[in-house]
């Protein structure tokens, strides 16, 4: 059985319905100490909005999905390594092909697996061949949706002049059960926002952020990547290493878990690092979101993937474009209002 002894959970933030339509507010105001806390935070939309959504059965061209296996490595039983390849394609797939794959009986978890869903996951992981769709440059928000829609979200981003899918502009991911992404930052320490649309659960893991280095550190010292790795000098943003629970508690590494349902938001925010997996199909949409402090983020070593995998998402996003009078304008636009938000950490809920 796979225990996770020292979990815990991230705080569940409850907007009301004008504090969620002034996000960027919220994490202005309150970012350093959920970042410095916790590393990510759960967001509940409030239940008056019901977003406008395009038809996920309009997604007809999905011209990249990726076979996944993930297998053991050699010298540690708990540790685990992500192995992607393309598959053969004579044609583009549809999203109802991918989710009648997904939701077909090899891939179908029965209720006694959904109830111990963690601990089968964990025990199974080395046995389990799926698909997963990354990064379709499109959106399921209506272009009518006001309230907040990824296609306009107030973000330093927004003023960019080059649309980068993924970056400055959302993707589409689909996943089916054992699906999962390792552990990695996101590129260009941005805020990473992920929505789910629709399906079954994620399961994140977030490492808190005062064991990054400790994390760092485990990976060189037991060459965690010895089985698979190069010369990479960021061998974790290949997104390929998997880590049971029980070895990061085993080595004193502090983790929180989040379980992402239908219509929940997940930010990451700068320099986390995380995994997740799905429990069965699932449509999610992510981009990334800027705030003023991320041109004063300092990196703490390297982020992007020297040798450029055929997995990574390569940008060159130029912050010099980013001047006061950028600064001075999303100030204006984005965070001049006259009520005063906080959020009390200790249950997680905002209050006014």
């Amino acid at each position: 059985m796979v225990m996770e002894n020292k979990t815990k959970l991230i705080p569940t933030l409850t907007p009301t319905f004008e504090q969620w339509k002034s996000l960027a507010i919220f994490l202005t105001h309150h970012e350093t100490s959920l970042q410095r806390r916790f590393g990510a935070v759960k967001i509940l939309p409030p239940s008056r909005w019901v977003p406008l959504v395009k038809n996920p059965y309009d997604i007809r061209h999905i011209k990249l999905y990726i076979k996944q296996e993930i297998i053991h490595s050699s010298h540690q039983s708990d540790v685990f390594y992500i192995q992607n390849s393309e598959t053969p394609k004579r044609r583009c797939m549809t999203y109802d092909e991918f989710k009648t794959i997904a939701e077909s009986d090899p891939y179908r978890l029965n209720d006694a697996i959904n109830n111990n869903i963690l601990d089968y996951f964990w025990s199974t992981i080395s046995k389990s061949v799926s698909l997963h769709v990354p990064n379709v440059d499109d959106t399921l928000f209506a272009k009518r949706e006001a309230v907040f829609n990824m296609t306009n979200l107030s973000s330093l981003l927004k003023y960019y002049p080059q649309r980068i899918p993924g970056v400055t502009s959302p993707v589409i991911h689909m996943g089916m059960w054992s699906s999962a992404v390792g552990i990695h930052i996101d590129e260009y320490d941005l805020i990473s926002l992920n929505y789910l649309h629709h399906g079954a659960s994620k399961i994140w893991y977030i490492i808190h952020p005062s064991c990054y280095s400790k994390l760092e550190e485990l990976v060189n010292k037991l060459k965690l990547f010895s089985d698979i790795s190069s010369s990479c000098l960021s061998p974790l943003q290949h997104k390929s290493l998997l880590i049971k629970p029980s070895f990061l508690d085993l080595h004193s590494i502090e983790y929180y878990r989040i379980e992402q349902k239908l219509n929940e938001l997940v930010a990451i925010f700068p320099g986390t690092y995380h995994c997740y997996f799905d429990t069965g199909f699932n449509l999610s949409e992510t981009i990334k979101y800027g705030l003023p402090s991320w041109l004063q983020f300092q990196r703490r070593s390297p982020r992007l993937c020297s040798c450029k995998i055929s997995s990574s998402i390569f940008v060159n996003l130029n912050r010099r474009f980013f001047t006061n009078e950028i600064l001075s304008k999303f100030q204006k636009d984005y965070l001049t209002s006259t009520s005063s938000t906080s959020v009390d950490l200790s249950t997680g809920k905002f209050k006014i």
